[in-house]
């Protein structure tokens, strides 16, 4: 216990601890965080999250020690996809719990649904043909799960450091749309701002030397910070903050037999720009007025599930279909039961990579600010999702509700309620006692009379 210097003073103490878990099972061992990290919420709000989520943190342990064999997860490739040093961190977190796997998409007649429990496409920057379309279409045909995460335009920060510290975006010609149209979703060719967003250095003058440049931290309202997530899905249920750079907007569009779930938008002071847009650092000098923001709540992450539809129902030509049976890949025009996630921002999975030291950055720290953003849970809770036969990742879901003291009224009104509870039983008893002590009197004293 500390010391208090003052009698009667308050006293205070620091402690430091990381609360936590380690299941075993038959010589494995699997970490359970108690205590969620969370950006920008009140102590006791994390301390309610993390509450809700023991149950499920608790069932999922125990599910991953009791596999025999982990599924098998792969990141496509042949299409400019991001490369390893910049997934790196994700794949670490994953490796816990899967087989990771690098498949180049061009390479393969398909992609073998029995192996692969889900796949990731990670920023692809290079067309896809129909061959590779169909690929992806039939995985899906088949039972398979995909992550999309497609920048629909070509921007890029490094692109500000030249002489004019702007660019114009373009379309990337990954020719997707048809394929994400068909089951049920559009990725439109904008760029969001947000009011709610990371800051970037700018260059603000030189020092009185003139030597070393100086700078300052300015709202970049190309690079949103994310905290409306849907509650009511188990992947955004309780979700920290997340990140993002020059991300876009999603519709979803009516396709029958698929559920379309919003899983994360934008705040209430949002708007999209539509291509071509004038990227410049000469919008960080300008006050962002509310009023242009007006709206509020674009999507930009989507969960489809359901029984989709082929994008190539009646275009297949009979003499492919008659090539494809003779390679045993028979076409199948409608899915089984099955689900993806489409989140329009590329980026949202990079890491950051120093290529003179070759490290790799936690995904979703910023480095400006020093904050870690909460992209890496979002991704694993959509892959945990997508794999996800059991259910187990529905107790996600379950609400608990804390009902915590006021701290400073508590404090403020203590001395009355120890007093209350010390001097109310005693003053019931005594009132208990005299009652009982009058009523025995009462009647024994008549019993004499008589």
């Amino acid at each position: 216990m500390p010391r208090c210097l003052i009698e009667n003073a308050d006293c205070y103490s620091e402690k430091i601890f990381f609360p936590g878990a380690i299941a075993t099972y038959k010589g494995r061992e699997y970490p359970i965080v108690l205590l969620q990290e969370q950006l920008n919420k009140a102590p006791e709000t994390v301390l309610n999250n993390s509450t809700a989520l023991l149950e499920y943190n608790l069932i999922n342990a125990i599910q991953k020690l009791l596999r025999k064999e982990r599924p098998h997860i792969a990141f496509l490739e042949g299409h400019g996809e991001l490369t390893e040093n910049y997934v790196n961190d994700f794949a670490g977190a994953l490796q816990t719990y899967y087989e990771l796997h690098r498949l180049s998409l061009p390479e393969v007649l398909s992609i073998d649904t029995f192996k692969y429990a889900a796949v990731v496409l990670a920023k692809p920057t290079q067309p896809f043909d129909e061959k590779d379309k169909y690929k992806l279409d039939q995985y899906v045909m088949r039972g398979g799960k995909i992550l999309w995460l497609i920048d629909p335009l070509i921007a890029d920060a490094d692109s500000l450091n030249n002489a004019g510290g702007s660019f114009i975006t373009a379309d990337y010609p990954l020719n997707l749309d048809d394929l994400l149209f068909r089951y049920g979703v559009r990725i439109n060719p904008n760029l969001l701002q947000d009011m709610q967003c990371n800051p970037i250095p700018v260059v603000v003058g030189t020092d009185k030397a003139g030597n070393a440049t100086q700078q300052q931290l300015f709202p970049w309202l190309y690079y949103p910070i994310f905290t409306q997530f849907n509650q009511a899905h188990p992947i955004g249920k309780n979700m920290g903050a997340t990140m993002s750079k020059f991300a876009s907007t999603l519709d979803t569009i009516r396709v029958q037999d698929i559920k379309k779930t919003v899983l994360m938008s934008s705040s209430q002071y949002s708007r999209a720009l539509t291509n071509p847009v004038n990227v410049s650092l000469e919008t960080v000098k300008q006050r962002p007025l509310p009023e242009q923001f007006n709206q509020k709540n674009l999507a930009v992450a989507v969960a489809l599930e359901g029984e989709f539809t082929s994008n190539f129902k009646n275009r297949l030509a009979f003499s492919t279909a008659e090539m494809l049976d003779s390679l045993n890949l028979k076409f199948k025009e409608k899915s089984s039961p099955t689900k993806m996630v489409v989140i329009a921002d590329g980026d949202f999975i990079k890491n950051d990579y120093e290529r003179s030291s070759s490290k790799t950055l936690p995904l979703g720290y910023y480095k400006y600010t020093k904050e870690t953003f909460a992209n890496k849970d979002f991704l694993l809770n959509t892959i945990e999702w997508l794999t996800d036969d059991a259910g187990v990742i529905e107790a996600r879901n379950k609400e608990i509700a804390l009902r915590l003291l006021d701290g400073e009224r508590s404090k403020q009104e203590r001395v009355f309620w120890q007093l209350f509870n010390i001097m109310l039983p005693l003053l019931l008893t005594g009132i208990a006692a005299a009652a009982y002590h009058f009523w025995r009197k009462r009647r024994y004293t008549n019993n004499i009379i008589r």
